[in-house]
């Protein structure tokens, strides 16, 4: 690291523990909350997947993609502009909370309707009543959401987590009882709603005992200003979900519900591996916000290091899943979803690297203000994404929507390393790639080689992550300041 980077603030010192503590504490609680939570929700989508069957989840999923762009049109990109407001200004965290709790419920009461709307165009009774659930759980999640944002705005990312500890135990639970009885993917979304109205009792009760009693305010001069500075981070939001989701809608209406539940079981395996850099990102958010000037060491200097350990951790990740795809979607979901889960997973494991820094960079230019410029990439991207869905998908089928998955994660990269290389200087791009790279291509002939052998899946797993793990230290990717920052994340140091 350059001495300009070398900020004592941050890397050495009293300052220095604290922020590593901070950080790990706003980073492994959640991440442990969600790990959790996801391993419920995995044991429920198993048993889901067995009842259910292909035709089954991809009706729910049908589903839950026309609620999922609702939300964010009734969300407007307003929780993570209330996350950063709260950060910058604590005293004004009363004003600002009610203003946009009174906003999203206005958003929720067009959006809700509006989706319910949509759903009848699928035909389907069971998909158009789920609809409808889910979309009447958007008012009780517009207070829940901008409640959740004050607190991570706090720094206290653990009182969120175990509200979402607790709503996921009960969704497993439930879900588990409503599909026993047969109600099927209506009963889920019954569900959806009944862990949504808890959840926002919770919150409200938290939210008056720690900071200020919740209230809901329409002014319209505030909400002018809200609006007009959260936009671009809601556009972004729908252009990053049609990004993901317009392949769902393209094998709906070309290849049909059956489709959908191969493909959604395999991304459901990749939205886990995002776990890990989304809480991480997270916890780095309201600092980064913070610290956002042209030019700091600081901020650059966090950024780089935040760079080479999601990249270090996500082509790993990606190998191993590459060789385990098959015996994964056997464990989890049943022989009804091979191959093609197996096939659809096995490609889409490898927008993971690119989806990690594309994500830290997304929430670094939000940081410093530059959200609308974030909206280019977006628009550039998902144009490819969609004009490719329509032209590959209806011929090539599951294999064409995973690969441009994949590729539009490359698009997305370009726009916005050019919008990075404006906002915040050069940075040593390729200091931060050549280490993962190199150690992957040596893990990936090793296991090439143990494959042709006929080497069992988890031994070949092994020996190619054992190769990475060996290649990539041997590069030294971190130096001295950087290892010590990163051990500082995982301990309690006294400071100096």
């Amino acid at each position: 690291m350059s001495e300009q980077a070398r900020d004592p603030e941050l890397l050495a010192g009293a300052d220095s523990a604290a922020l590593a503590r901070r950080v790990a504490r706003n980073t492994v609680a959640p991440l442990a909350a969600t790990v959790v939570e996801r391993g419920l929700g995995l044991l429920l989508a198993m048993y889901a997947a067995r009842v259910l069957g292909p035709a089954g989840i991809g009706a729910y999923r049908l589903a839950q993609n026309v609620w999922q762009f609702a939300s964010i049109f009734a969300d407007a990109g307003l929780t993570t502009l209330l996350t950063r407001d709260v950060a910058r200004d604590r005293p004004a965290a009363a004003r600002r909370t009610a203003t946009t709790v009174g906003l999203r419920l206005v958003l929720a009461a067009v959006c809700a309707p509006a989706a319910t709307l949509v759903a009848v165009l699928y035909g389907d009774r069971a998909i158009l009543v789920t609809v409808a659930l889910l979309a009447a759980g958007l008012f009780p999640t517009a207070i829940a959401g901008a409640l959740s944002a004050v607190f991570s705005g706090h720094e206290r990312m653990t009182t969120p987590a175990a509200v979402q500890l607790v709503g996921g135990g009960l969704t497993a639970a439930l879900g588990f009882a409503v599909l026993s009885v047969g109600w099927g993917i209506i009963g889920l979304g019954v569900v959806s709603l009944a862990v949504s109205l808890l959840t926002v009792v919770v919150f409200i009760r938290l939210i008056q005992r720690h900071y200020f009693p919740l209230r809901i305010e329409l002014t319209s001069r505030d909400l002018r200003a809200q609006l007009s500075e959260a936009w671009p981070l809601m556009l972004n939001n729908l252009l990053n979900t049609i990004f993901f989701r317009s392949d769902i809608q393209v094998l709906g209406a070309f290849l049909g519900a059956r489709a959908v539940g191969h493909y959604d079981n395999a991304f459901r395996i990749i939205d886990a591996v995002g776990l890990l850099p989304s809480r991480f990102i997270l916890a780095l958010f309201p600092l980064l916000s913070r610290r956002a000037a042209p030019g700091d060491a600081t901020f650059l200097g966090v950024y780089r290091l935040a760079v080479k350990l999601l990249l270090g951790i996500a082509v790993p990740i990606a190998l191993g899943i590459t060789v385990l795809a098959y015996d994964t979607t056997r464990l989890l979901w049943g022989a009804r979803f091979l191959p093609e889960s197996a096939i659809a997973l096995q490609i889409l494991v490898w927008y993971v690297p690119g989806s990690f820094w594309n994500g830290l960079t997304q929430v670094v230019l939000i940081a410093v203000g530059q959200q609308r410029w974030i909206t280019v990439g977006f628009f550039l991207a998902t144009a490819f994404n969609v004009v490719a869905n329509l032209l590959l998908v209806p011929r090539y089928g599951l294999v064409a929507a995973a690969w441009t998955t994949v590729a539009s994660e490359v698009v997305l990269f370009v726009p916005f390393a050019v919008i990075v290389r404006r906002s915040l200087g050069t940075l040593p791009f390729w200091r931060e790639v050549l280490p993962p790279l190199i150690g992957g291509l040596a893990a990936a002939a090793v296991a090439l080689g143990l494959g042709q052998l006929g080497s069992p899946a988890l031994v070949v797993a092994g020996a190619a992550l054992s190769v990475y793990a060996i290649v990539w230290l041997a590069q030294r990717p971190l130096d001295r300041e950087e290892w010590q920052l990163v051990a500082g994340l995982w301990r309690r140091a006294e400071p100096r």
